[in-house]
């Protein structure tokens, strides 16, 4: 599952992007700066987010991996290709 799409679903869980943001101990803005893509989310707030979402969180953590892997390097984008 996509962060968007987790936090999406972990918002819903905890009432709203606010109270997700008190769970995992961030400003509200980091949640809305991880859903755009405009704020790195680290691996640990990563999972804490998944585990709000009911994620699997070794899928998270592969998620996570593949999600920093370089497109334009032909041996990383076989290996993101792999592990979607």
């Amino acid at each position: 599952m996509s962060l968007k799409l987790t936090i999406e679903k972990a918002a819903l869980i905890a009432g709203s992007q606010t109270e997700l943001a008190k769970l995992i101990d961030v400003a509200p803005q980091h949640i809305s700066g991880f859903k755009s893509g405009s704020r790195t989310c680290g691996l640990k707030k990563r999972v804490q987010i998944a585990e709000i979402a009911g994620a699997d969180r070794l899928r998270t953590i592969f998620e996570y991996f593949a999600d920093s892997l370089d497109e334009k390097d032909s041996f990383e984008a076989e290996a993101k290709r792999i592990m979607e």
